[in-house]
């Protein structure tokens, strides 16, 4: 495994991520809002997040746009992006720092022995100096790497046990949001068709394509002597790029079709074959495989995806009502010259 490779590896797993501050600096471009790439960003009572630390979780992101064909607005998806991975760290540190005023406020370590054991397990293909050698290519000790992932599932169990085990979702809520957008719950009529495509002309130049009057009649012949099936057909016949597939072009709506395809396999029901179909481009024969009608999916079908969705926004909201009272209970403090995710426009 090289260097590049574990260094990805260690990063992933534990949330630190791809590109850190001084790094990040060569591949900002020139007219981007000037953020510094060291120093204090922020406090939570006396713990420091440092620019170092905003920057590598921003850095996936930033670099994402920073190769992204996006021009409109970039300072601002900048900006917009280094304060969300602000206020992420703050986030993580007000949780930290509630969790040091709590009463025998002490982690158990078998818990970041096993997180230990399933990143090199998972991850290092059970190889410990694989593990090790990866932590020493980033000049990170292993008692920083259990204080990282250590701080990441106390943040986790803190979640978990303010947040997510106060959601509880009524199967009546559940079903009073099925009743309130089952429009969203339609799908619509669909064909599944084999078509065999001959062209009349060449794709590019226009010019008409050679042999095609022929290659239609052995198709008809073919399909009268009635020994081969319609995908075989398609396979040895057919122009497009579904040939290979035995001319199937998948289930899609009757809309997606041209009309005069439309109206041609409107009365075929599955199993049966259009005759010949003429345009300017090409002559078309279809084989209608099967018909979905419109239907609405059932409440049971999407009573999980619904129920989800509801303790997913509902999570959101206790989430951010508990870190509203810990920035009142704690002492946050960004920077001057650091964009604050908190200040008013």
């Amino acid at each position: 495994m090289s260097g590049t490779t574990m260094k990805y590896l260690l990063l992933l797993i534990s949330n630190l991520l791809l590109v850190g501050p001084l790094a990040w600096a060569q591949y900002r471009q020139p007219d981007l809002p000037p953020i510094p790439v060291e120093g204090f960003a922020a406090t939570v009572n006396g713990r420091i997040i440092t620019i170092g630390d905003v920057m590598m979780l921003a850095g996936p992101e930033l670099e994402r746009l920073q190769t992204s064909a996006i021009t409109d607005d970039i300072n601002e998806r900048y900006l917009d992006i280094f304060k969300r991975a602000l206020q992420a760290r703050i986030e993580d540190a007000l949780i930290l720092e509630e969790f040091s005023t709590m009463e025998e406020a002490q982690f158990p370590e078998y818990l970041v022995d096993q997180e230990v054991d399933r990143v090199i397990r998972e991850r290092f293909n059970n190889n410990r100096a694989t593990f090790l050698e990866a932590l020493s290519g980033e000049e990170m000790s292993m008692e920083d790497y259990r204080t990282t992932l250590r701080d990441q599932l106390i943040v986790r169990q803190l979640q978990q046990l303010e947040v997510f085990s106060k959601i509880a979702v009524s199967p009546k809520a559940v079903r009073e949001l099925y009743e309130q957008e089952k429009d969203r719950y339609i799908e619509p009529a669909a064909l599944l068709l084999r078509v065999i495509t001959i062209r009349r002309v060449d794709p590019i130049t226009g010019d008409p394509q050679a042999g095609a009057e022929a290659k239609l009649a052995a198709l008809q012949e073919a399909m009268a002597a009635g020994d081969q099936p319609f995908s075989e057909l398609a396979k040895t016949y057919s122009d497009d790029s579904f040939a290979k597939e035995g001319g199937l072009w998948g289930w899609r709506q009757p809309r997606d079709y041209l009309q005069t395809i439309r109206e041609a396999v409107d009365p075929l029901q599955p199993g049966e074959t259009s005759g010949v179909i003429e345009t300017e481009a090409a002559w078309y024969i279809l084989h209608v495989e099967d018909r979905r009608e419109e239907t609405t999916k059932s409440f049971e079908e999407v009573r999980d995806e619904i129920e989800g969705a509801i303790r997913q926004k509902e999570a959101q909201k206790l989430r951010d009502q508990w870190i509203e009272r810990l920035r009142r209970k704690h002492y946050v403090h960004v920077y001057d010259g650091v964009p604050n995710p908190y200040a008013t426009p």
